[in-house]
């Protein structure tokens, strides 16, 4: 196999890049009838106050949920932890399993092989 092959192609001449004017660029309102745009979003946006993180008040709000639909929602969120909670213990099982059954692998163990599969 021949690697050395010269090219047909004639080399590139290098060339600077071109140079760009540097222009301001237009100024766009974000917000119709501002002219200019704001230095930070967060001086046009009126945020509440943060309050402090309490559980046991965000949970008898929770509780308390009287709109239409409200014990669904209760439902679908107690359903949906019992659900996350039995998938986290399923998981440590599959990987105590999973540990077991390759421990016995690596052994060579053919009876603890066949207990495990």
């Amino acid at each position: 196999m021949k690697t050395d092959l010269p090219s047909t192609l004639p080399p590139l001449a290098a060339h600077p890049p071109p140079e760009v004017p540097q222009t301001a660029l237009p100024v766009l309102p974000l917000i119709p009838g501002v002219a200019v745009r704001p230095s930070l979003a967060d001086e046009l946006i009126a945020s509440p106050p943060t309050r402090d993180f309490n559980l046991a008040r965000d949970l008898k709000l929770f509780a308390r949920v009287r709109a239409e639909g409200g014990g669904r929602v209760v439902a679908i969120f107690a359903v949906s932890t019992v659900v996350t909670i039995a998938n986290m213990f399923g998981q440590v099982e599959l990987n105590e399993w999973n540990g077991q059954f390759f421990d016995a692998v690596g052994r060579k163990d053919l009876s603890g092989f066949v207990h495990h599969l």
